[in-house]
């Protein structure tokens, strides 16, 4: 699951408010390095939970504190951070863990990079 894919994640089961971000706990990660296409970048800037982000950062180790708190427009002017950003969305891969809600504390499943977001019939009625 590249941090992409995190994050817009969330758990809708009936109940839950705000399932949002799902925290990470993974128990394996890949890094590939890959060539960042920037301006490609620039046009995700807007759509981007920087929040969300910057909890995957932290339940990963990563360096949270590269990414700002929120978007702002001047962020596709700098090249560093837009290629911080590509090798935090997209090389980054959790492949195995789980996902837990902030609210819940339902677990979702990570195996072989794909996460398991289906929900019983209990948590959707």
């Amino acid at each position: 699951m590249r941090l992409l894919s995190h994050n817009v994640l969330r758990n809708t089961a009936k109940g839950v408010v705000d399932g949002y971000p799902l925290k990470i706990e993974a128990a394996e990660i890949d890094v590939r390095d890959t060539e960042p296409d920037l301006t490609f970048i620039r046009h995700l800037l807007p759509t981007i939970s920087f929040s969300g982000l910057r909890s995957a950062a932290e339940d990963l180790g990563l360096d949270a504190a590269a990414f700002p708190a929120s978007y702002s427009t001047t962020l596709g002017e700098d090249e560093a951070f837009l290629r911080a950003l590509h090798k935090a969305l997209f090389d980054v891969r959790v492949l195995e863990g789980s996902l837990v809600c902030p609210e819940s504390g339902r677990r979702f499943s990570i195996r072989g990079g794909i996460p398991d977001m289906m929900l019983t019939d209990e948590e959707l009625s």
